[in-house]
């Protein structure tokens, strides 16, 4: 399985949870996914997957309040990517 579906994998499990640690493992995926990444480019590009699969998967979850967090959180990082190339 590459790291692009162990990452959304664990969003969509993430969005059925509904305590505080929904975060965490949020964060975890996606420090994992960059792990795999080797330029910030790819960083990017895997974060822009990620959402598209996530938005794809969980229609009825992209504009809900999960949804826009994990758009948000992925666009924060892409941005600190961006601003750290």
């Amino acid at each position: 399985m590459t790291p692009l579906c162990i990452c959304v994998r664990e969003i969509d499990a993430a969005s059925e949870i509904t305590d505080t640690t929904v975060v965490s493992k949020v964060d975890a995926a996606i420090d994992a996914l960059e792990a795999s990444c080797s330029t910030p480019t790819e960083r990017i590009l895997a974060l822009e997957r990620v959402y598209g699969t996530f938005s794809r998967r969980r229609r009825s979850k992209a504009q809900a309040p999960f949804g826009l967090f994990i758009a948000k959180h992925l666009d924060v990082r892409q941005n600190r990517i961006m601003t750290r190339a």
